[in-house]
């Protein structure tokens, strides 16, 4: 994966012949990419949410009746079994996140960017804390 993103990059610079604008437009295009699962993940915990807040409802209705609160939080569960999507799709973007943040870091430029004019290196922090 992160012989693709290196070669990617390397497009990249290619095209804008500056290391700053090519590591944006990696960075967007992978985010692009992985916009439907980022959507995927939101709707997740939307429906999360939304079971939370049942549960503390039949908490609510049923807290002097504890088979019946085991009962509806039983079929509440089995409703929305699908609620844990959210926490697993993080875990798929991993595999992509961690090498794109390996490749960009394992750059040997030691050249500024017209995104950051008053950086002389990429590799070298804001000293003026713009960014």
């Amino acid at each position: 994966m992160s012989n693709i993103l290196n070669d990617v990059l390397n497009i990249m610079f290619g095209l804008t012949n500056d290391w700053g604008m090519a590591i944006v437009a990696l960075t967007i295009l992978v985010k692009v990419i992985m916009l439907p699962l980022s959507i995927k993940q939101k709707i997740a915990m939307s429906e999360q949410q939304k079971l939370s807040s049942a549960v503390n409802e039949i908490n609510k209705k049923y807290k002097n009746n504890e088979e019946k609160k085991n009962e509806a939080l039983k079929k509440c569960y089995k409703e929305n079994s699908s609620s844990l999507l959210g926490f697993f799709i993080v875990f798929l973007q991993l595999p992509i996140l961690i090498p794109l943040f390996n490749s960009i870091k394992a750059l040997s430029i030691e050249t500024g960017s017209a995104l950051v004019p008053w950086v002389s290196s990429l590799k070298v922090h804001d000293s003026s804390y713009i960014i």
